[in-house]
């Protein structure tokens, strides 16, 4: 499967929105960033549909990422914002979607149904990272920062702190995850073949959750078998959620039972800090040499 290539100042951003409904003063904004930075912003009308909490109905959100996916005009869709929407239209979505054009494709939270999506259906790679919206509010320092990560300007490495460590170890495998929350209401279905968690490094975030709810998605995945399958766990943020100390309890003790490494707080996810994750990639946490990184090319012209 082919990599996207990276993004450069000229190229079109088809901004698409598949979960939730948006507010039309912010989308303002959103462009005129993009725009300062140099791309061309694409949209399709459709995209100011409404349908209760969703960006239109799930025929239009669908039809408008199929028919930009397949603009080969289009260097990247960026998702305008999460909420909720995504897994009503996976179902039209045709898994072959993303045999050929392959694009840098953006987003996080309720975009983590997307994400599992299409690296289940063969995507080399997808980014967990600010939604549009959420690209625009955050300063000019993260938005250069983001931005030089689709660009290719600065490398897709991160270092392990003490602080970072739940349980030492190294291990490599092919990254997987987004939100928790998200990824809990994939299990079971069709959407992800029973190989998908096979030596894969999962990540996870998350957002207003109560601990024992954490604890609970937790277990569920223990218990349908998905962790003796995992050579590693990364944690991102787990914003207005209980105490990042009490979580790391709460990890530790479920994971007791196997032996692969955890580290934790790491700038992906709901925070003002997030950076950019290439998922579908091989990756290796090695918390002696106090890095996580992939150990493969994110795109084709690296």
């Amino acid at each position: 499967m082919p990599k996207p290539v990276p993004l450069k100042p000229g190229d079109s951003i088809g901004l698409i929105a598949p979960s939730g409904a948006f507010d039309a003063g912010d989308l303002e904004k959103a462009l005129k960033v993009l725009r300062e930075y140099g791309y061309t912003p694409v949209y399709s009308n459709h995209i100011f549909s409404r349908y209760r909490e969703m960006a239109g109905p799930d025929w239009i959100r669908a039809k408008n990422l199929i028919d930009f996916w397949k603009n080969e005009n289009i260097a990247c869709l960026w998702c305008i914002r999460g909420g909720y929407g995504s897994i009503r239209i996976l179902s039209r979505l045709p898994r072959h979607l993303v045999e050929k054009n392959d694009k840098v494709f953006v987003g996080y939270s309720d975009i983590t149904f997307l994400h599992n999506f299409f690296i289940a259906n063969g995507k080399s790679v997808v980014f967990h990272g600010p939604n549009l919206i959420d690209f625009s509010n955050a300063g000019e320092a993260r938005r250069r920062r983001l931005i030089s990560f689709l660009e290719a300007r600065i490398p897709f490495r991160w270092d392990i702190k003490e602080t970072n460590v739940i349980r030492r170890g190294v291990a490599s495998g092919r990254l997987i995850g987004g939100n928790l929350t998200c990824l809990t209401h994939l299990l079971g279905t069709d959407y992800l073949p029973g190989n998908f968690w096979r030596k894969a490094i999962l990540f996870i975030e998350d957002r207003g959750e109560a601990g024992y709810r954490i604890d609970r998605m937790l277990n569920h995945f223990k218990e349908v078998g998905i962790f003796e399958h995992l050579q590693g766990l990364v944690l991102g943020s787990f914003t207005a959620c209980e105490p990042y100390d009490r979580l790391k309890e709460r990890i530790l003790d479920i994971v007791k039972p196997y032996q692969f490494p955890v580290i934790c707080d790491l700038p992906f996810g709901h925070s003002a800090d997030q950076d950019i994750l290439p998922m579908g990639l091989e990756y290796i946490i090695d918390t002696g040499s106090g890095y996580f990184a992939p150990t493969e090319k994110v795109f084709s012209t690296q």
